[in-house]
């Protein structure tokens, strides 16, 4: 982890409290900012919550060690969304974990809580949920049939990221907006741009990423930051 001073690595495992009734070990799939807290989700699983410097705090009692967890996120530390293998979506309270009903059997990947607490959630074979307080609905990605794997909320709409291109949700169509990409670097750099890029006017920002070269990575970031 990197912080303003220094860059500081660690494990998780051992860095964690309290000491789970047997091991969990697996992978870690993804880590996200909520509420001002990193999180990270993993097999197994497991759910950890960042406390301070080398000090993760474990909070997955009540989940099954066979929930692949693969994404997180939620309006805050006491309204969790985590999301896995099989379509299956648990929520955390604050105190304890419950099952959450998904309307699909197809890998979640992704998870994204916007300003109103909705909650979005993709996957493959272009599954798209979307709900609130636990209550989700699919929404017809129509034609768009690729795995779905990153969501980002940018100017007050949603934005979905494939290894093909980049959509816009609206309303409850999914409109493509980046025609082709040649690689997964380039689909990963132009969802990291919208992160990077919040202050830019959106079609400013689009315009740049449809003329966006494999060799100007650097020059953008660079730029951007």
């Amino acid at each position: 982890m990197q912080t303003r001073e220094d860059v500081i690595s660690g494990n998780i495992f051992r860095n964690s409290h309290p000491e789970p009734t047997e091991p969990r070990y697996g992978d870690i799939r993804m880590a996200a900012e909520i509420g001002g807290w990193a999180h990270a989700v993993g097999s197994c699983g497991m759910v950890y919550r960042f406390d301070s410097l080398s000090d993760w705090t474990r909070i997955d009692d009540g989940l099954s060690e066979d929930f692949n967890a693969r994404a997180i996120h939620g309006s805050g530390i006491s309204d969790l969304y985590v999301a896995g293998s099989k379509g299956e979506i648990r929520h955390f309270d604050g105190s304890s974990w419950s099952e959450v009903e998904s309307l699909t059997k197809e890998n979640l990947t992704c998870v994204k809580c916007v300003p109103d607490k909705t909650v979005y959630i993709g996957g493959y074979r272009g599954t798209l949920l979307q709900g609130q307080n636990g209550k989700f609905k699919l929404i017809d990605s129509g034609k768009m049939t690729d795995d779905i794997w990153d969501l980002e909320w940018f100017n007050d709409k949603l934005y979905v990221s494939t290894m093909h291109g980049i959509y816009m949700l609206e309303g409850e169509n999914l409109l493509k907006l980046i025609l082709e990409m040649t690689s997964l670097r380039q689909v990963i750099i132009s969802v990291r741009l919208m992160k990077l890029c919040g202050q830019l006017e959106e079609k400013m920002l689009w315009n740049l990423m449809e003329n966006m070269e494999k060799n100007s990575l650097t020059f953008l970031i660079c730029y951007f930051v």
